[in-house]
């Protein structure tokens, strides 16, 4: 992990004497929102789920999901015909990519109604959502000190709440999904709940190619590399889906594009794969995504806007300043 922060922040030389105005601070300071705080994801969901319909056979790459242009009979509408209160001309026909580009509701919805409930949340599950991503000190406690554990919260992927307290350490534990909740969840929404370290995670797995590790937290020669997983991604299906996030950033109609039109990030030899994402009760805005050079360096990032409206105009732009920070100092581009 090279940051990890959460805001707003306090001053660790007087915490002891501004705790009780701290604790009482309803933007709630003293809560690590990049661990231990749970937010529904939104869209940014959508890359896992089309891998989940993909791979499942529930759907090719290229079967088209219409977007009508009126109500659904089932929820959710199209955003367009929700802000508007109107159709769009026509249908929308979308595939895979598309679909992804223009962040359709209607698709990833109806496409998660086409996976068993169980299917669903066992790749949630095998991505890191559900469960706390363990953040172990590679140096050991001296005799009789017990390691400082740091407190995450494991987020929900079931239509049955988990108590936070829980130790989930097998996918046996996960209540199953209603069968009528995968359309809220196919857009990340319902009951849907998860901390920005495992949507960045997410992010870095899809970045190896389907390869999931455990993040560390100490870079320590030392301390024991983490076991890498190999999910087990078919090649079509990370391809289609880095297409779709490549589409979200660079071309026009992407729900990033327009946020990170005018960056140098190209010019220095760095492409951006993005996902925005929006929310509501509560409303929050997502931007997560990587970023890969021209010599295979990658950086995977998640940042989330409590309050936000619109992942576009109110995450992109911070996920844009972010990667060019880190090309600034060395870690992508040229």
């Amino acid at each position: 992990i090279l940051a990890l922060a959460s805001l707003p922040t306090y001053d660790l030389n007087t915490v002891r004497y501004d705790y009780g105005r701290l604790v009482n601070d309803p933007n709630r300071p003293l809560t690590n929102r990049a661990i231990n705080d749970l937010f529904p994801p939104g869209s940014v969901v959508k890359p896992l789920v089309l891998i989940a319909g993909i791979e499942s056979g529930a759907i090719t790459p290229q079967e088209v999901i219409s977007c009508p242009a009126r109500a659904q009979t089932k929820p959710p509408n199209c955003w367009i015909f929700k802000q508007h209160n109107a159709g769009h001309d026509g249908m929308w026909e979308n595939n895979a990519r598309n679909a992804l580009k223009g962040s359709c509701n209607v698709y990833f919805a109806e496409l998660a109604d086409r996976i068993e409930p169980r299917l669903l949340q066992s790749w949630m599950f095998r991505f890191g959502y559900g469960r706390q991503i363990p953040l172990p000190c590679p140096v050991p406690p001296d005799p009789g000190v017990a390691l400082r554990d740091f407190r995450q919260a494991p987020g929900q992927i079931a239509s049955t709440l988990v108590p936070s307290y829980t130790d989930i350490t097998s996918f046996d534990q996960i209540p199953p999904l209603k069968t009528w909740h995968r359309r809220l969840f196919g857009i990340g929404h319902g009951d849907f709940r998860v901390t920005p370290l495992q949507v960045a995670n997410t992010f870095a797995t899809l970045a190896r190619g389907g390869l999931w590790k455990r993040p560390r937290l100490f870079l320590d020669p030392a301390a024991p590399q983490t076991p890498v997983e190999d999910l087990q991604i078919s090649p079509a299906s990370l391809a289609t889906v880095a297409e779709g996030m490549h589409a979200v950033v660079n071309e026009t109609g992407g729900t990033a594009h327009e946020y990170f039109r005018g960056s140098n990030l190209y010019a220095r030899g760095v492409t951006v794969y993005g996902k925005t994402g929006s929310t509501e009760n509560p409303e929050d805005a997502w931007f997560a995504g990587y970023a890969e050079d021209r010599r295979g360096a990658k950086i995977a990032m998640a940042v989330v806007v409590v309050g936000g409206e619109h992942g576009g105009s109110d995450a992109a732009p911070l996920g844009r300043a972010i990667l060019e920070l880190c090309a600034d100092a060395g870690y992508i581009g040229n």
